[in-house]
């Protein structure tokens, strides 16, 4: 009989653990004579209880595997100084799978199971004795998926290629192997204890295989790549009596779940050139190869990155991102979704969106900020002050408790979810995982993390409510109107003349004219919505000059100079502050208009302001560290940004 010591925990969880010891006393004599050397160290005793207490799931591993506990205590695996070699050990555990004459899928199934139960068991018993950082904990989570399909992928090849022979390339007459890109948190090396694998799966060229075997039929590379890709799957997520490894999710992968399951190369690249959208390229931030030939994934990711970081500052991101929230934000209210520490208010989804909205815009400039995980880019806005002081320590800080929290409430049941329990005891325990004593002082710590979060938001990406409170007095105006030349030529001019426009016959024409201009005319449909709402609010800025009607002319010689690069109005909508220096250096200066026509890439430089001319030792500064963020290898970005400069 082993009796545990559970009194330092509320006497309220005392059934629950007490329902647990007799459920573990229930084994035979054996088991319970292994156990209890191991369970006579009070540290450790303590930590299974505290363990049971914040984890059901944890709680029955240990009861169905009671010797995972003993082998856990004895190998070390909860030791906070070890380093665990996750593809080493998947390797030893497949090699007979991999050398078997015939795969058994069966077999491959249960092993994996097996394996990832005992793993989970580990990884939530360190996530509730605080061994590590959240960030540790879920850089371990991930090497521990990547391995899983680094090497399940290498036995499922090796008999793929005995049955079919091996895929070669119809250029180069190169052996082909798949590459498997992780998305979301799995690319950014962050993921979940319970989380969905995202995936996309790709091989460098077309060709076929060549079977070994005399009078075998050989594959085509794109139906053998996805026959292979259908195995993975089926091996990783396929619900079995040990239940599944990862739950996978491909729905990333170029054309959706109407896409094919695995493309080329050079179909992904000529996917994201022509039809990538913007939640793509913020989803592409986070890509990473994880399994497969990673010497190939690492060149398609970079045929891919400039899809994903432009060279220019581009705050269509901010427009992308705000769009995203509001989809967000009606899914929360329709849902009821407030307690949910990811997508509700304050929550993780607008921490990771503060930093990639960053990311986005400044990224193509700044290579130390495309970086796939959040931690890291994190480390680059800081050290390129993109950001106010402290902002980004509060947001790490926020996002680690907030990350914590999400853990403790998956690894619970070993659900992936993010809502906030409702029941008293499920509470108590998820507090008690999380290293409080009670409910309500977990609650107050998150009700101060999702304010920070949520306020750090509302400053950097504006709600779609914040916006339309800086277009109200525009929109309330005759200018939309008159710009969609929904007036008469009468009316037109009187609003234009009212507005200081002289002479405002002039004014009006030149609207009317652009308007008709091939190039205004051929636009696309995103472009013609931003210029409806970029050119009231220049006609609203150019109307507080002191010759609005100077103005005008000038600073369209830039307007048109953009109108296919329309990323470069959407900076001027962002930041009023630019549009005015805009505005007044363009009226004042003709010089200025006609330079910026030819360079419209230095609008960048209105953000700052342009208060007096900088000092050289200013100048040497920014020279020398914008030189450090590109590095030295890169001779061709180091000249485009001296040009620049």
């Amino acid at each position: 009989m082993i009796e545990l010591d559970f009194e330092f925990l509320p006497q309220s969880l005392h059934p629950v653990l007490r329902l647990y010891q007799e459920r573990l006393n229930e084994n035979d004599g054996a088991v319970l004579d292994s156990l209890r050397p191991v369970l006579a160290e009070r540290e450790l005793e303590q930590s299974l209880c505290r363990l049971w207490a914040g984890s059901e799931y944890a709680a029955e591993l240990c009861l169905r595997n009671p010797q995972w506990i003993v082998e856990l205590q004895e190998q070390g695996e909860l030791d906070p100084d070890q380093e665990k070699d996750h593809a080493g050990e998947l390797e030893r555990l497949l090699r007979p799978h991999r050398e078997a004459e015939e795969l058994d899928l069966d077999a491959l199934k249960h092993c994996l199971r097996r394996h990832q139960q005992k793993q989970m068991l580990r990884l939530i018993w360190r996530e509730i004795a605080n061994i590590g950082t959240v960030r540790q904990s879920a850089a371990e989570v991930s090497a521990q998926a990547s391995a899983v399909l680094d090497q399940t992928l290498a036995v499922l090849h090796e008999h793929a290629c005995r049955e079919h022979g091996e895929p070669r390339g119809a250029r180069s007459g190169k052996p082909q192997q798949m590459v498997v890109i992780g998305m979301g948190k799995l690319g950014a090396g962050e993921l979940n204890l319970s989380s969905d694998i995202d995936l996309i799966f790709a091989f460098p060229e077309g060709g076929e295989t060549r079977p070994t075997e005399e009078g075998a039929r050989s594959l085509d590379n794109q139906q053998y790549f996805m026959r292979l890709g259908q195995q993975l799957i089926d091996v990783l997520d396929s619900q079995t009596a040990d239940g599944f490894v990862y739950r996978v999710d491909m729905r990333l992968r170029p054309y959706g779940s109407d896409g094919a399951l695995v493309c080329s190369f050079d179909a992904m690249e000529n996917y994201y050139q022509v039809q990538g959208r913007d939640w793509e390229r913020y989803a592409m931030i986070k890509a990473r190869v994880v399994a497969g030939d990673r010497e190939a994934g690492a060149s398609l990711l970079s045929r891919l990155r400039p899809f994903v970081y432009r060279r220019y500052l581009d705050f269509s991101a901010f427009e992308a991102l705000r769009s995203l929230k509001q989809q967000i934000n009606k899914q929360v209210r329709r849902k009821g979704m407030n307690r949910d520490v990811k997508l509700g208010p304050g929550g993780i989804r607008e921490a990771e969106f503060v930093v990639q909205a960053l990311q986005l815009v400044h990224g193509g400039r700044d290579r130390s900020l495309q970086a796939a995980s959040l931690y890291r880019a994190m480390e680059g806005l800081e050290q390129g002050e993109y950001l106010p002081d402290g902002v980004v320590a509060e947001l790490r800080e926020s996002y680690d408790f907030l990350r914590d929290l999400e853990h403790k409430l998956q690894g619970f049941a070993n659900k992936q979810t993010q809502r906030l329990p409702a029941g008293k005891e499920e509470q108590l325990r998820t507090a008690i995982a999380a290293g409080y004593s009670d409910w309500a002082d977990l609650e107050s710590d998150l009700a101060h993390h999702r304010e920070q979060v949520g306020r750090h938001f509302a400053n950097v990406i504006r709600s779609e409510e914040d916006d339309e409170a800086q277009h109200h007095e525009v929109e309330e105006g005759e200018l939309p109107a008159l710009w969609k030349q929904e007036l008469d030529d009468e009316r037109a001019q009187q609003v234009l003349s009212d507005l200081g426009f002289e002479p405002a016959q002039e004014s009006w024409q030149l609207l009317c004219d652009f308007r008709r201009e091939r190039q205004f005319l051929t636009l696309p449909a995103e472009s013609r919505q931003r210029f409806n709402r970029f050119m009231p609010l220049l006609l609203a800025t150019l109307a507080e000059e002191e010759r609005p009607g100077v103005g005008l002319p000038r600073v369209m010689k830039m307007v048109e100079a953009v109108a296919r690069r329309t990323a470069y109005l959407v900076l001027l909508i962002e930041n009023p502050g630019a549009m005015k220096q805009f505005v007044r250096l363009c009226t004042a200066s003709p010089f200025i208009a006609d330079f910026l026509s030819v360079y419209p890439v230095l609008l960048d430089e209105l953000l700052d302001g342009i208060d007096q001319p900088p000092e050289k030792t200013e100048l040497q500064d920014e020279l020398a560290q914008q030189l450090l963020r590109i590095g030295e290898e890169d001779f061709e970005a180091q000249m485009e940004y001296l040009r620049y400069f």
